[in-house]
């Protein structure tokens, strides 16, 4: 379900965070192909540089890659980020993942 999955990323996210991806995964027609292919996707990311510092937060250019495994085959993709993260609740959790091409200063 869109908050179980949600969820699942709560002890990484902020709490803003966490509801755009539990709105963006209740988007019409998206779960349903996912669960009838059994995907399991997994990913590593790696980060490049570091653009922008603050007292609180931290915003990196990150290299993701992604893999998806389902019952039509296994695919693999790799992009560029940029991801926020923000000092909260007593440890750093992203605020913020964006195409590295959209900005994010």
């Amino acid at each position: 379900s869109p908050s179980a999955y949600a969820r699942s990323l709560s002890s990484l996210t902020t709490s803003d965070l966490e509801a755009q991806l539990q709105r963006a995964y209740s988007t019409p027609g998206l779960s349903g192909p996912r669960v009838d292919e059994k995907q399991v996707s997994t990913g590593k990311a790696k980060i490049n540089s570091l653009r922008a510092f603050g007292p609180g937060s931290l915003t990196f250019i990150v290299t993701i890659t992604q893999k998806i495994v389902s019952t039509k085959g296994t695919s693999e993709n790799t992009s560029q980020f940029t991801e926020t993260v923000v000092c909260g609740a007593g440890s750093w959790q992203v605020n913020d993942i964006q195409p590295a091409s959209a900005g994010n200063f």
